[in-house]
């Protein structure tokens, strides 16, 4: 079994429901659970300072789940597929471009409108710890009893790689411990202060309806994308699907996540590329062409301007030299 087998499999965990996920990461339980519940969980590193951890769901449909409530803080990396996080009536559409944030004590439901679940990587880090972290990048985190002002926040692909390089190396159990824990707060760190630079430009006022109303749109226009984004879709297509006009929907989609529609897009196939390779996909015409880029070519250009290196020398090059390499030319 490969290092991306194992890494990003977990057949010898327990499915647990999602609203005792939270337990499994404070105490590493392996308490069996039935497999209906939808949900696997790994521990992959835990310190009394920080935890890596996998999490795998299958529901058995896309219904809205039963109400949960976190007992922890943790950050939820999406890996491959989609889900939904319900706050009130708000919906939080998390995929491979945003990172989904849990905060202690917090009230939501779970649906997958997308067959085929989810997998997540989720790290938590001790609430000293994170405060700090936190402050260091927004003074108004400090003492702040939700530490999370924001559900979701989408994830540079500078970030987005460092977080699968540290998977990847946290599995294979090479680092020391305090490799790990450098290395998650960096992770977190670097997350927290991009969305803090985000959150930092300023935006027109609303009225709340007309806010609640735009952003329900950017989540049903990231819902379709994320079911669709290899169909060979035009704008019309995503308008219809979604009850808006074409300009409307454009504009909202672009003010309210900062990606044109086609370049959101593009990202989540050029996310879905990076975990196919990642596993060890090695037929890239397929690839290309089974994510809806027009050919190899394209597909070849599009991937060495957003990782800063070509499918075939990520594939062939899965050393941690090269990651290394990859994250310098990214935070260049």
């Amino acid at each position: 079994m490969s290092a991306a087998d194992s890494v990003f499999s977990a057949d010898n965990a327990p499915f647990l429901p999602r609203r005792r996920i939270d337990s499994a990461l404070a105490d590493c339980s392996n308490e069996e659970m039935p497999e209906s519940c939808g949900i696997r969980f790994t521990s992959l590193f835990k310190s009394s300072a920080v935890m890596v951890g996998d999490v795998r769901c299958r529901p058995a449909d896309g219904a809205c789940g039963c109400e949960e409530c976190s007992t922890m803080d943790d950050i939820a990396f999406v890996r491959r597929g989609v889900f939904v996080k319900h706050l009130g009536t708000r919906q939080v559409v998390a995929n491979a471009n945003h990172a989904v944030f849990f905060n202690r004590d917090e009230v939501y439901r779970v649906s997958h409108p997308v067959a085929g679940g989810d997998d997540c990587s989720v790290f938590w880090i001790r609430r000293d710890l994170l405060d700090s972290v936190a402050a260091a990048h927004d003074p108004a985190a400090s003492g702040r009893r939700r530490l999370f002002a924001v559900p979701e926040a989408p994830v540079a692909n500078s970030i987005y790689l460092s977080h699968l390089e540290l998977m990847r190396a946290v599995h294979s159990r090479h680092l020391t411990d305090i490799a790990v824990e450098e290395r998650v707060l960096a992770l977190v760190g670097g997350l927290l202060q991009s969305i803090h630079e985000v959150r930092g430009a300023p935006r027109r006022t609303r009225r709340f309806d007309t806010d609640a109303a735009h952003a329900d749109a950017a989540a049903r226009v990231r819902n379709f994308l994320s079911a669709h984004y290899a169909e060979p879709l035009g704008i019309d297509d995503v308008a219809e699907a979604v009850h808006l006009s074409p300009y409307h929907m454009c504009r909202v989609f672009r003010d309210r996540t900062g990606h044109t529609i086609h370049g959101y897009r593009t990202q989540l196939r050029l996310r879905a590329a990076l975990a196919r390779l990642d596993e060890g996909d090695d037929d890239l015409t397929r690839l290309a062409l089974d994510l809806g880029f027009s050919d190899h070519s394209h597909f070849t250009t599009l991937f060495r301007r957003a990782f800063g290196v070509s499918p075939s020398a990520f594939r062939a090059g899965r050393t941690r030299s090269l990651r290394r390499e990859m994250s310098k030319t990214l935070q260049a």
